[in-house]
């Protein structure tokens, strides 16, 4: 006997829950992408999107393609709408309805399977991705309920024969390799190492090197100084340097400023990997107080000629001063000391 409730047509819209979803971890992968400098290059690449779109997301579209529209079931059979168009099957030439995995096992698919074969994939709510054979049984309940005495032959198989095997495994693969392609991104991208994370300090733009200069202590180990000649390097958004001399061979004074770059993963920020490509470089007297990190070279050529250099760090940027001359050795090398400490007070760190 057939209940009032099931004398009512069912009618099955498809849900996009689980495509959304896969959309939504595609789209942040590629956001960390964009984030990351090098991270650019793969989105760049002519092969990334077609093969990351027929891997992420092909399946998915692949199965709810064939399922758009709307099923409804009755007593008198399956009519499925799609486009405009109708399409019933009476309760009489149908052999079957269940569920089966979707492309390349993604999701379920309610399938109807006629009595002289071919096979039409019905629209209807998906299931969870791992659902069990009783949970997309039941589901299907309502639909045997409205197929009166067909109902022996239409439900003898609610699942096909590993079905659900393959869709479970199909899923924990894709979950896995989302998942490892997210820990992949969020690695290389590293946003704690940005200069945008809140709590960093660097300098986003280089000032060039004759701009950081103090004038007055240039004008005391240079009396008498030339105009500063700065010199163009390769990548000015990078490097910048910046001489003064006189008439005379010496003395000369040059500041150089060095603006590190990020690189890839944890340590692949600026200021950490300016601190350890600091760390390998021979330093014969640590200078405290300048920067993060600040180094002194003196070398005296004959009696009366001496080359005072410090080499400082702070944050993402690198500085070198090098005076030559004849000033005494320890007038220079306060005066070096401090046109380095002055020329980073001047750069600005965000």
């Amino acid at each position: 006997m057939i209940t009032p409730d099931q004398e009512e047509p069912l009618a099955l819209r498809p849900s996009y829950r689980h495509l959304i979803l896969v959309v939504l971890i595609y789209v942040l992968v590629n956001v960390g992408l964009i984030i990351t400098d090098r991270g650019m290059l793969v989105l760049l690449s002519p092969l990334y999107l077609p093969l990351s779109i027929a891997i992420a997301l092909g399946p998915g579209i692949i199965t709810l393609s064939g399922s758009r529209g709307r099923t409804t079931v009755d007593a008198s059979g399956v009519t499925r709408t799609k486009g405009g168009t109708e399409q019933h099957i009476p309760w009489d030439e149908i052999e079957r309805i269940s569920f089966t995995g979707g492309a390349l096992g993604m999701g379920f698919v309610l399938v109807l399977v006629r009595r002289g074969g071919g096979r039409l994939i019905l629209p209807a709510p998906a299931p969870s991705m791992f659902a069990r054979e009783r949970s997309l049984a039941a589901r299907l309940e309502p639909i045997y309920a409205r197929a009166g005495t067909h109902r022996p032959r239409v439900a003898s198989q609610p699942v096909q024969p590993g079905a659900r095997r393959v869709t479970s495994l199909s899923h924990t693969m894709t979950l896995a390799v989302l998942t490892g392609v997210s820990v992949l991104t969020l690695y290389l991208a590293s946003p704690w190492t940005q200069a945008w994370w809140p709590g960093r300090e660097e300098a986003v733009a280089l000032p060039t090197a004759c701009s950081v200069a103090d004038k007055a202590t240039v004008a005391r180990l240079v009396p008498n100084a030339r105009p500063p000649k700065s010199v163009p390097p390769g990548r000015p958004e990078r490097a910048s340097l910046c001489s003064f001399r006189t008439a005379d061979p010496f003395p000369t004074l040059s500041i150089a400023l060095v603006l590190e770059e990020r690189g890839l993963g944890l340590d692949g920020g600026a200021t950490e990997r300016l601190r350890d490509s600091y760390a390998k470089r021979s330093c014969p007297a640590r200078l405290p107080g300048i920067g993060d990190d600040a180094c002194l070279t003196i070398k005296n050529v004959g009696d009366v000629r001496t080359t005072v250099g410090v080499s400082a760090r702070k944050n993402n940027i690198h500085i070198t001063v090098e005076y030559y001359g004849t000033a005494p050795t320890t007038p220079a090398t306060e005066e070096t000391i401090r046109l380095t400490r002055a020329a980073l007070d001047g750069i600005p760190f965000e």
